[in-house]
């Protein structure tokens, strides 16, 4: 297992206007580029959307779960092509999705139905979608360990030659491989101290906070991961028969008290709890992450007044490669609630929001 812990904190990037922008995790100088984009899909024609993936000349919405559809399927020109992913328990159905990513290789949407349960909608960027009922189904029961190595979350994904990978909630390693039919292969990347929680943090809470956000690349040999309540990100390759991970640490989460009592544990967030990565994107070469770098509640505060129209909209997002390397720094000018990116890095596509409008599609050029 690679690793390589960072000392010090990074240079904020923040996404908000107070950034101080143009600069990499490491100090070097990267290029800062500031878009305007177009609207191609208005608040009127949305419902409630939370993440957005592209494939070709496709968008795909993804909505909460008050519909009776979990997706809109639109033209990257911003017509309504249909709805996708009926709610229910039946073949071809959702009934509940604990997480989703996209495969980047095979262009599939990945759902984590359940523990070591994914469902898969293949066909995207086609007229012919379906969605994969068992596209991995390991057996896992809930609370059940395969193996004293590792306790499985709910984050998970498959790379190339098929490996799937899962994030890992005890501290022998954060992310678990396994063979297509469940056999553990290999357990890689670093777990922060658990001193650096504070005082009071039991072992078992520790993942709470340290849940990884992942994309895979272009050709599936490797991983880009992020972690919201600390400053950290990993990278993953394949590597003969296991996968290899590097972890990039340059802060511990802050702001977590921890009350510990006889039968339960639980927390709450102090004012110095600090917001760092957000969501990602991936393209067949790049990593498109959010960064904060400062207290949640300044975070919050500050989106609130660009909401509202009382200071200038902003989102900063970082594009890393996948070795982990800052190429350059985004700033699109709306709040944004997701992000895609074409696969040629060439057009991102974000699902923005205001208090005017709600809801709405722009489009940037990357060119």
């Amino acid at each position: 297992m690679m690793k390589l812990f960072v000392a010090g904190v990074a240079a904020g990037l923040s996404v908000l206007a107070a950034s101080c922008g143009g600069h990499s995790a490491g100090g070097d100088a990267v290029d800062t580029l500031s878009l305007t984009g177009e609207v191609i899909i208005p608040y009127d024609s949305l419902r409630n959307p939370h993440s957005i993936y592209t494939v070709g000349d496709r968008l795909y919405l993804i909505n909460g779960n008050k519909n009776e559809t979990y997706a809109d399927e639109f033209a990257t020109d911003g017509r309504k092509l249909g709805e996708l992913l009926p709610k229910g328990q039946g073949p071809g159905e959702l009934s509940f999705i604990y997480n989703m990513g996209f495969d980047q290789m095979r262009k599939q949407l990945q759902f984590v139905v359940g523990l070591g349960k994914m469902k898969v909608l293949e066909g995207m960027g086609t007229d012919s979608t379906r969605l994969i009922d068992n596209a991995v189904d390991f057996g896992w029961k809930s609370g059940e360990n395969k193996d004293s190595l590792f306790a499985p979350g709910m984050q998970m994904f498959i790379l190339a030659d098929g490996t799937v990978v899962t994030s890992n909630s005890n501290r022998n390693g954060m992310f678990a491989a396994f063979t297509p039919d469940g056999k553990l292969k290999n357990l890689a990347g670093e777990y922060p101290p658990l001193s650096d929680f504070g005082d009071g943090m039991p072992e078992y809470m520790v993942y709470n906070f340290l849940q990884p956000r992942i994309g895979t690349n272009g050709d599936g040999s490797r991983f880009f991961s992020v972690i919201g309540s600390a400053d950290m990100f990993e990278t993953g390759v394949l590597d003969g028969d296991s996968i290899k991970v590097n972890t990039k640490y340059m802060a511990p989460p802050k702001g977590i008290n921890v009350k510990v009592f006889d039968t339960y544990s639980s927390f709450e967030y102090g004012e110095d709890y600090m917001a760092y990565f957000g969501r990602l994107a991936t393209s067949d070469n790049h990593a498109y992450v959010s960064y904060s770098g400062i207290p949640a509640r300044d975070k919050a505060s500050l989106e609130t007044e660009m909401k509202a129209g009382e200071i200038p909209a902003v989102t900063e997002l970082r594009v890393y490669d996948f070795d982990g390397n800052v190429r350059r720094v985004i700033r699109l000018d709306c709040v944004v609630v997701g992000w895609a990116v074409s696969a040629d890095d060439s057009t991102l596509y974000a699902i923005g929001e205001n208090d005017e409008d709600g809801f709405f599609v722009k489009r940037y050029d990357l060119n």
